[in-house]
């Protein structure tokens, strides 16, 4: 999770927290589907 910190130069908590939401509902889609 380095790659956000290297583009914007110091981390975004609004961005970090929206990517771990994506992240979540994706896992939760992916294991509801199989």
């Amino acid at each position: 999770m380095g790659m956000e910190s290297k583009l914007m130069g110091r981390p975004d908590p609004l961005m970090m927290r929206g990517f771990g939401l994506f992240i979540n509902h994706y896992l939760v889609n992916r294991n509801s589907c199989q």
